[in-house]
C-alpha cells in the first residue's frame, strides 16, 4: 500500500465518522442554541490550528521537506487558530462584528485547508517522514473539514438570537 493510499483510506474514513458523530450527536445539541453559542465549540476545533508549526521545528519532520510547503502549512493554520481564537472571544462577549468575524474565520480558515491540499499534495508530502504530523492529516484535518462545513451551514441557515 502506498503512503497515498493509507493516507486517503485514513483520512476518508474518519471524515465519515467525524461527519455521522455531528449529524447525530453534535448537530442537535447546537441546534437548541442560538448562534453564538452554537457556534463556539466549533470553533474550539480549529483553536488548536497551530498544531501544524511542528513542520517548522527541526528534527520533527523530515528536513527534505521543502521549505515553502512547511511554511504555507503552518502559518495558514496559524493564522487559522488566532482568527478562530479572536472569534471565540468575539461571540463570547457579545462583541460587536461577532457573526462577520465568524465568516471571516470560516473563508480564510476553509481557503487555508484548500491551499495545504493542493501545496502538500503537489510537494507529496505524504511520502516524507511527518512524526506527529500523519496523525494531523489522517486525525484532525477530518474533524476540521467537517466543522467547516458545519459553521457554514449554521452561519447561513441559523437565525440570529441574541439570548
Amino acid at each position: 500500500m502506498t503512503n497515498f493510499l493509507a493516507l486517503n483510506i485514513q483520512s476518508t474514513l474518519e471524515l465519515i465518522v467525524f461527519a455521522l458523530v455531528s449529524k447525530w450527536y453534535i448537530a442537535p445539541r447546537l441546534a437548541t442554541k442560538d448562534l453564538y453559542d452554537a457556534l463556539i465549540p466549533l470553533l474550539f476545533i480549529h483553536a488548536l490550528r497551530f498544531l501544524p508549526v511542528t513542520l517548522l521545528v527541526k528534527g520533527q519532520v523530515s528536513s527534505e521537506i521543502p521549505q515553502y510547503v512547511s511554511n504555507e502549512i503552518a502559518y495558514g493554520d496559524l493564522v487559522s487558530s488566532i482568527l478562530a481564537i479572536v472569534s471565540i472571544l468575539f461571540l463570547k462577549f457579545r462583541i460587536s462584528g461577532a457573526i462577520a468575524t465568524a465568516w471571516i474565520f470560516n473563508i480564510f480558515g476553509a481557503l487555508d485547508i484548500i491551499n495545504a491540499f493542493r501545496v502538500g499534495i503537489g510537494a507529496k508530502l505524504y511520502d516524507y517522514p511527518l512524526g506527529f504530523n500523519w496523525y494531523i492529516l489522517n486525525f484532525y484535518t477530518p474533524l476540521l473539514i467537517v466543522s467547516h462545513f458545519m459553521i457554514f451551514s449554521m452561519l447561513i441557515k441559523k437565525p440570529l438570537h441574541n439570548n
